[in-house]
Formats: structure tokens, sequence, C-alpha cells
């Protein structure tokens, strides 16, 4: 029991770690319109966009899985929202 609780709180601590991370660059970046000029900066701002957009599904990590998933924590889904998130 100890290891599923583990597994399901982990990527929700590291995925909200980069999503600030991410977060902050991308207010840097399109708060200076300086940055917004400069190639390097407009592709660091794209990178942190879609880091965020990854970071949700993986804070969401077993939220999504069929409820009464075995061996999963804090399984809430169904087979739709399982599908969704990509795992079969």
């Amino acid at each position: 029991y100890v290891e599923t609780v583990f597994l399901a709180i982990v990527p929700k601590f590291t995925s909200f770690c980069s999503i600030m991370g991410s977060g902050w660059i991308l207010v840097e970046v399109m708060g200076d319109k300086t940055k917004q000029q400069l190639v390097y900066h407009r592709l660091l701002g794209m990178f942190s966009l879609f880091d965020i957009m990854a970071s949700i599904w993986y804070f969401a990590s077993t939220w999504p899985m069929p409820e009464g998933t075995e061996n999963t924590w804090q399984a809430f889904g169904n087979t739709a929202s399982c599908t969704t998130q990509g795992k079969k």
C-alpha cells in the first residue's frame, strides 16, 4: 500500500515543480518585448508552454485511471479518461 501511495504522490510533486519553473520562464519571456523578438527566447517560451501541458498530465497521474484499478491509489476516472490520457 505504501508503494502505491508513493508512486501516486511523487509525480504530483515533481510535475508541480515543473509547472512552476516553466511558468516562471514563460512569464519572463512574455513580459519582456526584447526577449519576445529573439528566436532563442521564443523557442524557450514554447518549450515551457508544452512542458506545462505535459506536466499537467503527469500531475493527474492516477486520477484518470478507472475507479477500482488494482494497486492504484486515488483512481477516480473511467475508461474514457484513461484512454484520453494514453493508458490502456
